[in-house]
Formats: C-alpha cells, sequence, structure tokens
C-alpha cells in the first residue's frame, strides 16, 4: 500500500489553545484543558527555533496532546514558536518529517517501525528518524458499531459482513491517517475491500471525526474503525447520544496482526458508556517522533519537559496516565534509534546507561 498526498495547514498555538480550552473541556470522554505550562524554574533552551509539530485532526486524542506538550514547551524553548499542525495522522507524520513539513511529531511505535523500515504502508527507509520519548499510553484498534445495527444482523463478527454480504456503512478518518489504513487492513483480513464492501450496497465515507460523530447520531452510519485510546473524545461523544457496540477480533484474527508488529490488546471493560465486557483487539503505543537532524539542545529540553510534566499531561487528556516515563526509552517503545539529545537526558536520569 502506497501513503497518499496530505493537505499541508497550520495552527498557531494560540489559536490551537484557544480551540482546545473551548472545545476539548467538555467531551466527556478523556480530553480536558490543556496542560499547565512547567514552574518557571525550568531550564529554558537557548537555541531558537519554529517548531512544526504534526499531530492528528481535531477532535482526536493526539491534537490535544499536542495542544498540552506545545502549551508546556512554549516557556522553555526561549525565542521560538511551536506551531501544531492538526493532521495527518499516524501513518502520514512520519512523511511529514521525511519531506521536511514537520520538525517533530506524534507517532505509533508501529509506523515508526514500518517507516524506518520502509514497510507495510512505506516503500522507502526512513532511517533518520529518531524517538524522543515512547510508552505515552495504550492503544486499541476499535471496531464500533452502531448497536441497531449489530442486534439487527446478528452481527458477532467483522466476518458476519462477510459471509452475510451486509450493505454497511463504514466510517473511518482520511488518508494519511493509521484509522484509515488500519480500516484497510483490519477488511483485508475478514476478505473485505472498500470495493466489495459498496457491491453489496454499502458504502466507506473518509471523512473528520466530527461528520463521524454525527452520522452516528443521524443514524447514517453503522461501523467506525478507528485507532483510539480509552477516552477518545469522539467515541465517549458517539456513546454519551448513540448505542454502541464494540466488536471483538477473534484470535486468528489477531495473530495475523502480530506478524505485521501489532500486539494483542484487550480494550478494559467501562472505557466507554454502555461497554459492560473486555474487548480482544490489536494495539499499540504513541511516542514522539523527530529526525538527526534536530538540534540536541532541543531535543534534550523537549525530552525533559515531557517526561517531567506527566501530571499535567493527564489533566489534559485521561489516556495519558498510561505513560510510563520508566519504559519511555524501551526499544520496543519506540522501535526506531533514541535522538542524541533524548539519550544524553535518559543517561543523566539513569535510564540509560
Amino acid at each position: 500500500m502506497k501513503l497518499f498526498n496530505k493537505r499541508s495547514m497550520t495552527a498557531s498555538v494560540l489559536s490551537l489553545m484557544l480551540v482546545a480550552t473551548m472545545g476539548c473541556g467538555t467531551n466527556g470522554g478523556g480530553a480536558k484543558s490543556p496542560a499547565a505550562a512547567p514552574a518557571a524554574s525550568t531550564p529554558s533552551s537557548t537555541v531558537p527555533a519554529n517548531i512544526k509539530f504534526a499531530t492528528n485532526t481535531q477532535g482526536s486524542a493526539w491534537y490535544v496532546y499536542g495542544a498540552s506538550i506545545a502549551e508546556l514547551m512554549r516557556p522553555v524553548l526561549k525565542n521560538s514558536t511551536v506551531d501544531v499542525l492538526p493532521f495527518s495522522g499516524g501513518v502520514g507524520n512520519a512523511t511529514m518529517l521525511k519531506d521536511k513539513k514537520a520538525d517533530m511529531a506524534l507517532s505509533f511505535s508501529i509506523t515508526s517501525k514500518w517507516a524506518y523500515e520502509g514497510n507495510i504502508a512505506y516503500t522507502d527507509k526512513q532511517q533518520d528518524l529518531r524517538a524522543l520519548v515512547g510508552s505515552m499510553d495504550q492503544y486499541y484498534v476499535g471496531l464500533v458499531a452502531s448497536k441497531s445495527f449489530v442486534e439487527k444482523n446478528g452481527v458477532k463478527s467483522i466476518k458476519d459482513i462477510a459471509d452475510k454480504k451486509l450493505p454497511a456503512r463504514i466510517y473511518t478518518n482520511t488518508k494519511g491517517s493509521l484509522a484509515e489504513f488500519a480500516t484497510r487492513q483490519v477488511l483485508e483480513a475478514y476478505g473485505l475491500t472498500y470495493d466489495s464492501v459498496k457491491k453489496f450496497g454499502g458504502k466507506v465515507e473518509l471523512t473528520s471525526n466530527d461528520v463521524i460523530q454525527t452520522a452516528f447520531q443521524n443514524g447514517e452510519a453503522d461501523l467506525h474503525i478507528l485507532v483510539m485510546p480509552k477516552g477518545h473524545p469522539t467515541i465517549s461523544e458517539i456513546a454519551v447520544h448513540t448505542p454502541i457496540a464494540f466488536v471483538p477480533m477473534e484470535n486468528d484474527v489477531v495473530d495475523k496482526f502480530k506478524k505485521m508488529g501489532y500486539q494483542a490488546a484487550t480494550l478494559p471493560k467501562d472505557s466507554y458508556k454502555g461497554q459492560a465486557a473486555d474487548v480482544p483487539t490489536i494495539g499499540f503505543s504513541s511516542m514522539i517522533l523527530t529526525t538527526i537532524g534536530l538540534n540536541e539542545e532541543l531535543a534534550y529540553n523537549i525530552t525533559k519537559t515531557i517526561m517531567e510534566n506527566k501530571e499535567k499531561l493527564v489533566n489534559a487528556h485521561d489516556a495519558l496516565k498510561d505513560f510510563d516515563p520508566a519504559k519511555a526509552m524501551d526499544p520496543a517503545s519506540v522501535n526506531v534509534p533514541l535522538h542524541p539529545g533524548a539519550e544524553k537526558y535518559f543517561k543523566e536520569k539513569g535510564l540509560l546507561k
């Protein structure tokens, strides 16, 4: 599979903070107000920079992460700016770094691995990629269905859509996001494609979180395949207004994904309203990705700021409760080499030899 071209836009941190404060604090699903700035005694970087930070679309957990991390960074990175880019997502962000459209990015441990090795979602090896911080949360591939669709059609597995040739109305995020890429992977694992879904009389809509939320509320969506942490803002909001069901993934399908680097994962019950049972699926974690070209002092201070402000980050989004600073440098948490600036910080703290 090949990557697709992404739109080019930026959002200033000041504008982003206004949006985040107005829109993210009332979603009822884990996203709160952006993190407060670090204490004035925090050491400051002396290197001026204009940092572009790639995240994901508005309404996503990563957008909230990015807003909060940027607010923590701004007083530390003196004479610098931090622009948070509200796109492109888990697959596209590594390419944003490659094309020098971003200086740092939220990424997934799995997509960083693919990009570094040049496989699965990427055709070229991106071996200048470097990690700053890993093990920030726990993400899951979510198969979120309308409860009425599940009950009406006796759906217990995505396999039922294929076997019964159900005209499912499937929604996911835009190309460049891991949500869209995972949607294709999940359908393929069950012998489906976008075209076969359409031949059954269904549809596949690639769109934004707000459109997906509205589609569920209006009874126009049957299934949403995405990557999500506990408390994903859009899914939390959908669950409040629309009865939904989480479709489990069978062991043999999980095994297919393990071969691509995914890990078996279980979405704990009560992660969302109406979710009465644990849901077996696959998962991975978020990380902060950059390239070897990022200044070492900047990389050191960015790493330090994130590592030493877990409490403030958790105040911004509940999913960051799973951030484990003690594992932030583990190879399995990042899947690419550490940036020298990050490595310096971890060694100073005794987390690396």
